[in-house]
């Protein structure tokens, strides 16, 4: 949805997604609508397809929260920052330790890094404080 949004209002987008359906369906829609949009089937955790300094801009839309395995996740930060350029523009959405749902399946309420299962779908998910995103993400703040 992002991606298409994007690639209609004139912007190259690159995407990535694991599940080879989604990439698929982009990119057939992204031809037939004649969009500049190539996607990536691959985890956001492996090393990314392009060259370091490439990006003006990277959305996560729900990605982060998924990485459970804290090597995973040093590896998915260690790839954006290389493939950002200076100056760039990273666009984070994720849930908080206080989201109405995911927040509700917390065992310990004082905790606020924390990981919980959907109950639907069995996903796993890093819920977040402010503080924690800072912390993980600090070298963009810098």
């Amino acid at each position: 949805r992002n991606t298409l949004y994007l690639a209609k209002q004139g912007f190259e987008v690159d995407c990535i997604d694991f599940l080879k359906e989604n990439i698929e369906r982009i990119n057939t829609i992204a031809q037939q609508e004649n969009l500049r949009v190539y996607g990536c089937c691959q985890s956001v955790t492996d090393r990314l397809p392009y060259d370091s300094n490439t990006f003006d801009a990277a959305i996560d839309n729900f990605c982060y929260k998924h990485q459970v395995d804290p090597a995973l996740r040093q590896n998915y930060r260690h790839e954006l920052y290389r493939v950002l350029k200076d100056q760039s523009f990273f666009l984070l959405t994720l849930a908080s330790y206080k989201d109405g749902f995911y927040g509700s399946l917390r065992t310990d309420a004082t905790q606020t890094h924390i990981t919980v299962v959907d109950p639907h779908t069995s996903i796993p998910s890093v819920l977040y404080a402010q503080e924690d995103v800072i912390q993980e993400f600090s070298p963009l703040f810098t």
